[in-house]
């Protein structure tokens, strides 16, 4: 939305005076520039000058009131001057105000004007209907026939940004607001400290800019979007649909290998192994079956890939229960008790249930492990 940028004022009875570039404008900014003079001719107040043209909005007073208030308006442009040179009659006075906002559209504002004469300390500015959601609002307001010293009081809610008097009494005062709907602003007074001869008021409401998004832009994980307003989104729209809006801005990125992430799991591990394992005295086994593949270990997996095989440096810690029923690798560690009913003849198999202790008298050469039943003896 529009803000004022700066505020400059100036007075003076000279034929050709200068009023300072309100600081910070920079090229871009809109700019408005009110003279008001005591002068008897409307003629006698000349467009001002230096840097980019200034374009006459409205003129209030007519010749011979002796209170005649002009406002201009422009676009700042890349190469403005300090100053602006304005010019008045041999035996006239004038005040002058220029503000510049940021971020305002340079279309042309909406524009309201009124004056009075003699009697009153209540000075009214007119009603605009704003033509966007968040408008601003310039009060301008100038009067003749004041002692020195005459000051102005701003509207409730309006914050003051002028408030100049010339030697011969012209007085002028600049108040804004920042609006935040479309409807009608409604008439505003000012209080004057003495009442004037001779008053004027002039009510300008400058929209802000828009921009341009694309709809089918694709963004950026690092793209930030600050708007105002409300779009609907069900509409197809065009490629550059123009909104204002204040909203998050959902992105969709794929995730590539060195994405972090944090995960437990359990992972099946599939070996094959030999037919010799270590007992719990240190002795080989030989056991005659053959494993299924399922090793059951937990692990916690930091810094995997998504979607991706692992790799030598992917971490991981686990904690590993080894299954029984499998081929062992070459030097498992087992600590085990196994009872055993065999029948004679019979071939012993992974699944028969056996308890020997351990016993491992073997020869020098690897064979079958020779048996101390501690359960009932071998049926004969």
């Amino acid at each position: 939305m529009p803000d004022v940028r700066g505020v400059s004022q100036a007075a003076s009875a000279a034929t050709s005076f200068t009023v300072s570039k309100p600081t910070g404008t920079v090229s871009g900014d809109v700019m408005f520039l009110l003279q008001v003079s005591n002068s008897t001719t409307a003629a006698g107040l000349g467009t001002p000058t230096g840097g980019a043209t200034w374009t006459l909005v409205t003129t209030v007073g007519a010749d011979s009131s002796f209170c005649i208030a002009k406002l201009w308006r422009k676009t700042a442009g890349g190469s403005e001057p300090s100053t602006y040179t304005l010019t008045q009659g041999s035996s006239d006075d004038s005040v002058a105000i220029v503000v510049s906002l940021s971020d305002a559209s340079t279309s042309a504002p909406v524009v309201a004007t009124n004056l009075g004469d003699f009697g009153t300390t209540t000075i009214t500015t007119p009603s605009t209907t704003p033509t966007g959601p968040s408008d601003i609002d310039l009060r301008f307001v100038a009067a003749y026939g004041v002692p020195s010293g005459t000051t102005w009081t701003p509207p409730a809610g309006y914050t003051e940004r002028a408030d100049t008097q010339s030697a011969d009494n012209p007085t002028a005062s600049l108040a804004t607001k920042a609006l935040s709907g479309s409807g009608a602003t409604g008439t505003q007074n000012f209080t004057i400290s003495s009442a004037p001869t001779r008053w004027r008021s002039i009510t300008v409401t400058v929209t802000g800019t828009q921009t341009n998004v694309g709809v089918n832009d694709t963004g950026s994980a690092t793209q930030s979007l600050t708007v105002a307003g409300t779009t609907p989104l069900a509409d197809t729209g065009t490629a550059t649909d123009t909104f204002l809006a204040a909203r998050a801005v959902p992105l969709t990125d794929t995730a590539t290998a060195a994405d972090a992430i944090t995960a437990s799991a359990t992972i099946a591990l599939t070996d094959t192994g030999t037919a010799v394992d270590t007992g719990a005295n240190g002795q080989p086994i030989f056991f005659p079956e053959v494993g299924t593949a399922a090793d059951t270990i937990t692990t916690a997996v930091t810094g995997a890939g998504l979607g991706q095989g692992g790799a030598a440096s992917d971490a991981v810690t686990v904690t590993a229960s080894a299954a029984l029923t499998n081929a062992a690798t070459a030097l498992d560690a087992l600590t085990y008790s196994e009872v055993l009913f065999p029948v004679v003849g019979d071939t012993a198999a992974a699944e028969d249930a056996l308890t020997f202790v351990d016993v491992h008298d073997r020869d020098a050469v690897a064979g079958p492990p020779r048996r101390t039943w501690s359960a009932r003896p071998p049926t004969i």
